[in-house]
């Protein structure tokens, strides 16, 4: 599924564990750029673990939007996650991610 493997992907280079630039294909310049910060800063629970993708829910929003939420761990706590993908035109990747929230 297109939103599990773009929110591991996210989650990856948020954990330092990829690089920013392998999203490219997959996400908005806006969200790449939110995502390229996180893997610089500070992100609260990081020395809990890695961020591990719990569960994914997929509805369809919009006409050509597809809204995705879940949830993610690090060690013991729970966290939720949300993002919107939006069709693409024919090139590159179908569905890019426009809108990224984490908590």
């Amino acid at each position: 599924m297109i939103a599990d493997r773009l929110l591991r992907g996210a989650f990856e280079v948020i954990d330092r564990r990829r690089a920013p630039a392998s999203l490219r294909a997959g996400v908005s310049p806006a969200v790449l750029g939110m995502i390229a910060s996180l893997s610089t800063a500070e992100v609260p629970g990081r020395a809990a673990g890695v961020a591990v993708l719990r569960t994914v829910h997929v509805r369809r929003g919009a006409r050509g939007h597809l809204e995705v939420f879940g949830s993610y761990s690090r060690g013991e706590r729970r966290f939720a996650v949300a993002a919107q993908l939006s069709r693409r035109t024919p090139a590159g990747s179908p569905w890019i991610v426009t809108s990224l929230r984490l908590s």
